[in-house]
């Protein structure tokens, strides 16, 4: 027997169960894992269509990896930008990894490269061989993680080293590059002396616990490797003593890494032929950069942007990010940097990647032996075809699918087929809740039930074993979904509720309605959506695999017996009950309340069932618009009501109604619904049709029937409000019910309010009628019907209920222009933008909806359009013939039908007609005659006009003729009046005289002459009243705090004015107005002199060095003032005074400046950690100097000159005392130059004069150090070479005693160095010739093999040079011994071989020594 494991396995070696980091790739063992285990698919197996991403061309991994080889094979005429998209979740770090490592070339990891391969060939064989001979070639991968926050100009350079480490490349080639290493380990060699203990407090802190030489070494090695705790021990020293960090990017810039690497490491004298950039997650870093360009390294982006261009190919740049790079952008400011470097990255290529859990499940349910398979599985399938399709059918209908699932082909080959033995079912769950997975995957769910299922036996008889997705649900899945509605990451309770159902029926429920419990969850949190009852019960058998018979079984059992499901007729589903004793009391309570409640007809009155039947709102027509009226009245209030509480009344008061509806905010139509129930009785029904056909019809009134044939609605309603009035007890009683309760029955009143409404039952006075066409069709016709005659109203935005929008601003506006005495366009042109753009689509001569009363210059004409045309001339006819028009009745004839005008388009009508006669008409209101633009003024306001004064008005017929003579004699006067003080009377009569009538059109140019004169007038006067209030002001300002000069100032100002005139001499001062100025200038002479007499000169002084600029310029001019108004001997005493304070205040001034350069000085000169010899000294000079010059301004101390004096003196000591330190460090870095005993002596002096030539001297002290560190360097150098030599004992002593010579004369003794130096050679050399004795002068010769003698003499054959002679004398002895115990053996050896020979052996060598 064949078991399901002989056919199909899970593919452990392509699983990979984690979050995989792009960087991994730097890590060989994890990169191995990753990249072996990526699953690729083909072209052929997309999950999702084109149309599902917006029509963009997707494309799938294994073509998305040979796009990319073929761009580095063939780079010339490719784009080396590429973007891939993918969204969250989907792999590309994955991806990253895997493409990392195929690219890097065969030769790198051979095996692995082959295993990616062949992982592509499994997804598509023509990808790979077509992939395989372009991914030979070595490349240079620098793979970026956009996770991490960095600066992006030292990550590429830290990338690069990384990738050359692992190809096991020369790191050389960077090393120049990188100034970070480069400035620690300089700043480590040169301080550590100075700052050691520093440095070992500071190691500690990151758990290092070495200190002096141990740990120097130990940094510097550690710089050689990645940047680490090491490194941030320097840096840490580092930014104390400098007061900043080493920047990671300092000399470092992405355009100098990615050249060095292509001109060095690729091409003919490199490794590799090319560099690839993986960029991870760019659309994070693109974030992270935005809001932190200087830190991230935002110029990075454009170099490598440019690097990648320039290289003509040599480098492809891959980004991986989620959306398309615009997105991004929209978050940037445009005016920024990193706007412009973000956005020349989107003219990369844009590559969809398609990615999809069908075909990683695919790959992985790999088909063990494929003819058993297709024996026993795929002609199964062929078999039960029919079925198959049945239910990929109902899987359209009852979810929102795309791709493979929506073709029944790729729907047979995956999801079937290749992802046997999941059900279709399955797959689409374990797709559709990754988001609700945490530790555990879909990967790893499916491998345990592949595990669990691979023993089942595949018989031919019975069905096929198959993974169901209630399967997938027992267990841990369950948990994990629990878990997430739990935390609140999903917002769903169906979770909750089942396993509160499972708590409670635990060993109740049998196997099957567990099976259903589970599917009905699936059904649930999957969204399904179904017709029928009969639907929803199949798709509960694909989720479980059981017969209909065992469904239903269950389903009764979990619905009627133990009232755990219930049934919602209305979304077609079951509901979760986890508390059904309950659910069931709380039913049974609201059947009991429904039945004792009767249905009343006020209950459709109240707000909330007005609401559910979306009667609150207007509905609207499209009557405004073909007609051109922007106003919003052409729309049908609703009501609601019971045909029962209709009366005979009902029609007559919705047409009165209606009537009041003038305004352009006022609907002009009412729908009136009427609710009939089962047991209304018809005559009620009859008795409004009656009334209908009573009715006038001149208004749009329309009843529509809400026909409850079986009570449904009414049942609804009642169930609701038997909720809605609840005792609040009960509510308490039942609240785990109620909400839910409550919300389904509002939905359901609403529905079935939209259900009625949809029978579009109209009752008119023929009967019932059924509107063929929609509503809002229909009750447009109605409007066509009654308003034959609509005019055009082309002026919007009168929606509000009040009067006070920026609309009736407008419009009243431009009625005060239209009713102008000369409307013009040069009047109107001042007004804003919406208010000349609705007079032209209102009145100009080319809107479409136009009246067209505007010439091309905005002159009045008369009204081209049709409908306002024959309103015009009915209009002038009755003006005619009844001389007089009463605007209240025409008002009442235009909003009535068929015109149907509101008010406010009446009003424009009758003002524009109003305008258009007004040489021969005036307008009449209550008892007076005005002009339009008079007429205007009484009834127009800011946004509004008075509509019961528009409604008493009439327009007259009148004589203009009898006006002509009133108007020349008024001009008379105008013209001889020279006294602007009458000025005011003569413009009142002339406006009287206009608003009873219209100027003349032959006198318009008086008019205009006069009304310059008036002007003229007005404004001398305005001038002459303002000038005299002002001086009258300022002279009572000046006596009160007696003021010479602001008194004189008036004077000067009132002898100016008496000079004035005004209108080129049409204006003259009076002999009164010319002895009020005289008195003016009297009046401020007598307060300077009292000023004087006060002693007001005595008093003046200057209020600070701030104003002493202002105050001589006004010193000067009062000078001058007093001598001009006889004050003399005052003037030449003030001068005097001033004087003597602008003396006073330089004094001030001058020491104000020493005192801010003393502030100054000490912010300056405090004492830092770090600061120079140099500097202190400099500041010290600084101190003596202000020190001195304290004592030129002590006469003038006060509390803050002393306190800063004392400042300065504090911190001249404080420089004594830190140049004290300084002479102290010095004068013992001198005494340890000249108690240098020992070569570590003098590295250490060495080392300390370094450190303290960098801290900034004198001149005088850098000289002497400088002198005696060049002799000490010199001299180390010449130790160390010293050291380096082989001396023999005679050598040894001549070589110290040359050393000794040349440093004979120079400042430091160096003769207990080098005898220190020979001394400690001499001994070395006596121990090496005690051990090379103990070697080889202990032997005994006979005691030795011969083989052990040669090796002696070829080891001793070349004497070491520290050997003494007497050492050597005992050599030579012992060698003849050697050589004599050699010849012996030799001897003794030939003997024992001729002993051995034969007699004749014997003779023929004896025979041969002879010879010889």
């Amino acid at each position: 027997m064949i078991q399901l494991k002989d056919l199909v396995v899970f593919r452990n070696d392509l699983y990979f169960d984690g979050a995989v980091q792009a960087d991994w790739f730097y890590q060989s063992q994890q990169a191995e894992a990753v990249a072996k285990s990526f699953v690729f698919h083909g072209p052929k197996n997309h999950a999702v269509s084109q149309s599902d991403v917006g029509g963009r061309g997707l494309l799938d991994t294994a073509s998305f990896a040979l796009r990319l080889a073929q761009k580095l094979e063939y780079s010339e005429d490719s784009n080396a930008l590429t973007l891939a998209i993918a969204g969250y979740g989907t792999g590309k770090s994955h991806l990253a990894v895997t493409l990392s490592t195929l690219l890097s070339g065969e030769q790198w990891k051979p095996e692995l490269h082959e295993t990616i391969l062949a992982n592509v060939a499994r997804a598509d064989e023509a990808i790979a061989s077509q992939l395989k001979p372009l991914v030979k070639k070595p490349r240079l991968v620098l793979t970026l993680n956009g996770m991490r926050d960095f600066n992006l100009h030292y990550e590429l350079l830290r990338t690069a080293e990384k990738a050359l480490r692992l190809y096991g490349a020369d790191l050389q080639v960077l090393t120049r590059l990188n100034k970070v290493k480069e400035t620690a380990s300089v700043f480590l060699e040169h301080s550590f002396a100075l700052l050691a203990d520093r440095f070992a407090v500071t190691a500690a802190q990151y758990g290092i616990s070495c200190s002096g030489e141990p740990l120097k070494q130990r940094l510097l090695q550690a710089l050689d490797n990645e940047l680490g705790k090491e490194f941030n021990i320097i840096n840490d020293v580092y930014t104390e003593f400098n007061g900043h960090p080493i920047r990671l990017d300092e000399g470092v810039s992405a355009s100098q890494v990615l050249d060095t690497l292509l001109t060095e490491c690729c091409g003919l004298h490199g490794q590799f032929d090319s560099i690839v950039i993986f960029f991870d997650e760019f659309g994070r870093f693109l974030e992270y950069v935005s809001a932190n360009p200087a830190a991230a390294g935002d110029s990075a982006l454009q170099q490598i942007f440019e690097a990648v261009q320039n290289a003509e190919g040599a480098i492809q740049f891959v980004g991986f990010i989620q959306s398309d790079i615009k997105s991004y952008l929209q978050r940037v400011d445009k005016s920024s940097n990193i706007s412009r470097y973000i956005d020349r990255y989107d003219a990369g290529e844009k590559v969809y990647l398609s990615s999809n859990l069908e075909t990683i499940f695919a790959n992985l349910l790999e088909k063990k032996d494929k003819v058993a398979f297709s024996q026993l599985i795929i002609s199964r399938f062929n078999i039960q075809e029919e079925e198959e399709y049945k239910q990929f059918a109902q899987l359209q209908k009852w979810l929102p699918l795309h791709g493979i699932w929506t073709q029944w082909t790729a729907y047979r080959r995956i999801l079937l087929e290749e992802l046997y033995p999941l059900h279709p079912l399955s797959t689409y769950l374990l797709c559709s809740l990754t988001d609700w997975l945490q530790s555990r995957s879909s990967l790893t769910l499916l491998n345990e039930k592949m595990r669990l299922l691979g023993d089942v036996t595949i018989d031919e008889g019975s069905p096929l074993p198959r993974i169901y997705p209630v399967e997938l649900l027992k267990g841990a899945f369950f948990d994990e979904l629990l878990n997430a509605e739990e935390q609140g990451r999903q917002r769903s309770q169906f979770c909750i509720l089942l396993n509160s159902i499972y708590r409670k029926f635990d060993t109740k429920l049998t196997e099957n309605a567990r099976s259903v419990l589970l599917g009905n969850l699936i059904l649930r949190i999957c969204r399904f959506h179904f017709e029928n009852r009969e639907e929803l019960l199949s798709a509960l058998g694909q989720c479980t695999g059981l017969l209909a018979s065992q469904i239903n079984e269950a389903v009764h059992l979990l619905e009627d017996e133990y009232a755990v499901l219930s049934y919602d007729d209305r979304l077609i589903c079951f509901d979760f009950v986890a508390d059904s004793v309950g659910a069931n009391e709380f039913r049974n309570f609201l059947r009991s309340a429904q039945l004792r409640r009767p249905f009343r007809a006020e209950m459709l009155l109240q707000n909330d069932i007005q609401e559910y039947a979306d009667i609150l709102k207007p509905l609207e027509t499209d009557f405004g618009s073909r007609h051109g009226i922007q106003t919003r009245e052409w729309a049908f209030i609703q009501r609601l009501d019971s045909i029962t509480n209709i009366s005979a009344s009902t029609v007559t008061n919705a047409s009165k109604e209606l009537q009041t509806h003038t305004l352009p905010n006022t609907e002009r139509g009412l729908v009136l619904w009427l609710y009939m129930s089962k047991e209304t009785p018809y005559e009620k029904l009859d008795q409004f049709i009656h009334s209908l056909q009573q009715a006038d019809g001149r208004q749009a009134f329309v009843p529509m029937l809400l026909d409850d044939a079986d009570n449904s609605l009414q049942n609804a309603i009642l169930a609701y409000r038997v909720l809605v009035d609840m005792k609040e007890e009960d509510k308490l009683r039942y609240q785990r019910f109620y909400a839910d309760a409550l919300g389904k029955a509002k939905e359901k009143v609403t529905l079935l309010f939209a259900d009625l409404k949809q029978q579009r039952k109209m009752i008119t006075a023929e009967g019932i009628v059924t509107a063929e066409k929609r509503l809002k069709v229909a009750l447009t016709s109605v409007f066509e019907t009654i308003y034959s005659r609509a005019v055009p109203f082309d002026f919007d935005g009168f929606d509000a209920k009040s009067v006070n929008g920026a609309a009736y601003k407008n419009f009243c506006t431009i009625m005060k222009w239209i009713l102008m005495d000369d409307m013009s366009y040069a009047a109107l042109k001042s007004q804003s933008s919406d208010v000349k753009n609705r007079v032209d689509s209102l009145l100009g001569p080319r809107g479409l909806f136009s009246w067209r009363a505007l010439s091309s210059d905005y002159k009045s004409i008369s009204p081209g359009q049709a409908e306002v045309s024959r309103l015009f001339a009915s209009l002038e006819s009755l003006l005619n013939t009844k001389k007089i028009l009463p605007f209240k009745q025409l008002t009442a004839q235009l909003t009535a039908a068929p015109y149907g005008m509101n008010e406010y388009a009446v009003f424009l009508l009758l003002c524009l007609f109003s305008q258009q006669f007004a040489y021969t008409t005036r307008l009449e209101l209550n008892g007076a005659r005005y002009s339009t633009s008079a007429w205007a003024e009484q009834v127009l306001q800011d946004k509004k006009f008075d509509l019961k004064l528009f409604s008493k008005t009439k327009l007259l017929l009148v004589d203009v003729g009898a006006t002509v003579n009133r108007y020349r004699a008024l001009y008379s006067k105008i013209r001889k009046n020279t006294d602007f003080t009458q000025v005011e009377m003569l413009e009142d009569a002339l406006n009287k005289l206009k608003a009873e009538d219209a100027v003349p059109e032959a006198l318009e140019a008086e008019d205009e002459l006069a009304a310059d004169r008036l002007a003229e007038g007005r404004k001398f006067e305005r001038f002459y009243t303002e000038r005299i209030s002002k001086i009258d002001n300022e002279l009572q300002a000046a006596k009160r705090i007696l003021n010479p000069y602001s008194a004189l100032q008036m004077a000067l100002e009132a002898q100016k004015l008496s000079y004035e005139s005004f209108g080129s001499g049409k204006y003259i001062y009076t002999s009164v107005q010319k002895e009020q100025l005289a008195d003016y200038v009297e009046e401020a002479k007598r307060i300077a002199a009292a000023s004087f007499a006060d002693g007001w000169i005595k008093r003046y002084a200057c209020a600070g060095p701030e104003k002493i600029g202002s105050f001589k310029a006004f010193s000067t001019k009062a000078a001058e003032l007093f001598s001009k108004y006889g004050f003399q001997h005052e003037a030449f005493e003030f001068t005097a005074k001033v004087d003597e304070e602008i003396k006073r205040i330089q004094l001030l001034i001058e020491q104000e400046a020493f005192l801010n350069q003393c502030e100054s000085y000490l912010l300056s000169s405090q004492i830092r950690k770090g600061m120079t010899q140099k500097n202190l000294a400099a500041f010290q000079e600084q101190a003596n100097e202000y020190i001195k010059r304290f004592e030129e301004f002590d006469y003038q101390a006060d509390s803050h000159f002393i306190d800063l004096r004392s400042r300065v003196q504090e911190r001249n000591q404080e420089l004594s005392n830190a140049l004290v330190e300084f002479k102290e460090q010095l004068d013992s870095i001198w005494n340890a130059i000249y108690d240098i005993s020992s070569v570590e002596d003098v590295r250490h002096v060495h080392a300390r004069i370094e450190a303290i030539l960098s801290s900034g001297l004198t001149e005088r002290d850098r000289d002497d150090l400088e002198s005696i560190d060049r002799e000490i360097n010199a001299f180390l150098n010449d130790v160390n070479e010293f050291m380096h030599q082989e001396y023999s004992r005679a050598s040894l002593v001549a070589a110290c005693d040359s050393l000794m010579e040349h440093y004979a004369e120079h400042e430091f003794d160096v003769s207990p160095v080098i005898d220190g130096l020979r001394t400690e050679l001499l001994a070395k050399m006596d121990r090496q010739e005690q051990t090379w004795k103990e070697r080889y002068l202990t032997i005994e010769p006979p005691k030795m093999s011969q083989p052990e003698l040669n090796k002696w003499k070829k080891d001793t054959q070349l004497l070491p040079l520290f050997l003494t002679p007497a050492t050597e004398s005992t050599y030579h002895l012992l060698q003849t011994q050697v050589e004599n115990e050699l010849a012996k053996q030799k001897i003794d050896y030939i003997l024992m071989l001729y002993r051995q020979l034969s007699k004749e052996e014997k003779e023929l060598l004896n025979s041969l020594l002879q010879q010889e």
